[in-house]
This record gives structure tokens, sequence and C-alpha cells, in this order.
């Protein structure tokens, strides 16, 4: 089964940035993936290969190590924040 996602994400003209998409509540800053995909390929990457996680979702090994990265800043924010 394939889903697919599809909703507006208007370009919004910033003073500092120049033109940039807007912020969207179902994914994180520089993903391509909603937060859910990359909430279960980080948990994928935690309990099997990589290699195994590619295969499953689909995505090149580099897109694993990208997501790891954004979800592993994003928890330590929020560790950081609640002591």
């Amino acid at each position: 089964m394939t889903a697919f996602l599809e909703a507006d994400a208007p370009r919004v003209t910033c003073p500092v940035h120049g033109v940039v998409v807007t912020h969207v509540p179902w994914a994180r800053h520089d993903a391509g993936h909603t937060r859910d995909f990359d909430a279960t390929v980080a948990w994928l990457a935690t309990q099997t290969s990589k290699s195994a996680a590619t295969a499953l979702m689909r995505i090149a090994w580099r897109t694993v190590g990208s997501i790891i990265t954004r979800v592993w800043a994003e928890t330590g924010e929020r560790v950081k924040n609640s002591v």
C-alpha cells in the first residue's frame, strides 16, 4: 500500500534567509519526510541493522543517518529543556 501526504507548504520571504518554505507541523527543519516517518526510521535504527532499516523503509543509508541526526538533536533539546 502506498500513501501520499499532500499539503500546501507556502513559500515566504524572510529578511535574513530570503525565500524559504514556511514551517509545517508534520516535518522537521530540512526534512523531506514526516515526523512519524522519521520516528519510525529512528526506532528501526535502534532495533535492526542499518541495512534492514533501509530495505524496510526504502530509503538510502545516508538518509537513515540524516534522520537519526535530526531526531537525536530534537530529543536532546527536549531533555535539556526539561531539566
